[in-house]
């Protein structure tokens, strides 16, 4: 594994989309569900891993869910050779390295 080139340029936009439901008339209104886009390699635990796992994308939402209601769509950007920093740092959990990612 070579050391990590963070002088290249990195798209590091974020698109979330709230959709709500039927008949809403006001952003408070009950949300039938989120979409999340953003261009970054769900492999927060690094490329040792061997664990299946939803990674930073599942915590993220599961967060969304928690705290808009509704179901949460995750779409990865564009993101090759982009990855998470967290993943170059030493170890930690996976709830702290999700937290962090």
């Amino acid at each position: 594994m070579t050391d990590p080139d963070f002088t290249d340029p990195v798209d590091d936009t974020l698109v979330a989309v709230r959709i709500l439901r039927d008949g809403a008339t006001s952003p408070a209104d009950p949300v039938l569900a989120t979409l999340t886009n953003y261009g970054c390699h769900p492999q927060s635990l690094g490329p040792a891993n061997s664990l299946v796992s939803a990674d930073w994308p599942g915590t993220t939402r599961q967060l969304l869910e928690k705290e808009f209601g509704g179901t949460s769509l995750f779409l990865l950007g564009a993101c090759g050779e982009t990855g998470p920093i967290e993943q170059c740092a030493p170890f930690r959990p996976p709830s702290q390295r999700f937290a962090l990612a």
